[in-house]
């Protein structure tokens, strides 16, 4: 009996797979730290993260239309 992985496990996968790829350590936790929020976009996470310097207050705040 073989284990399936799920779609989400496989994003996820993929997600980090990207990270891993990222120079900054301060930006690599800023993508986990969004990805463990429930944001798994990558490419819109990685936007917001460059331009609030990966802030995740800032970025969270800009996503609720707080900033």
């Amino acid at each position: 009996m073989s284990e399936q992985i799920s779609k989400e496990e496989l994003q996820r996968i993929d997600y980090m797979s990207k990270v891993e790829g990222m120079l900054s350590k301060k930006h690599k936790d800023a993508m986990i730290q969004l990805l463990d929020m429930g944001y798994s976009n990558f490419s819109e996470n990685e936007v917001l993260v460059k331009n609030h310097d990966g802030k995740v207050e800032s970025i969270i705040n800009q996503i609720l239309g707080m900033w």
